[in-house]
């Protein structure tokens, strides 16, 4: 996972699109690494990472990318 901070405007740009995909404004993944696309009881995407534990949220503006998965 990329994460950029306030005021990063670099973030993602020399990243393939085929395997980085953003998720939130602040939050770029590497689509090999995802384990599970869920949604939380409020509707909102949610994500897991191979290896990781905590779940990561999908903007509403990027959820359309996980819909295939």
């Amino acid at each position: 996972m990329i994460h950029s901070g306030p005021g990063d405007r670099k973030g993602g740009g020399n990243l393939d699109p085929e395997r980085f995909w953003q998720i939130h404004r602040n939050a770029i993944v590497n689509v090999h690494f995802i384990d599970r696309v869920s949604r939380s009881l409020t509707g909102k995407g949610m994500i897991r990472l191979k290896g990781r534990s905590e779940t990561l949220t999908v903007s509403n503006r990027h959820m359309h990318l996980f819909r295939q998965m």
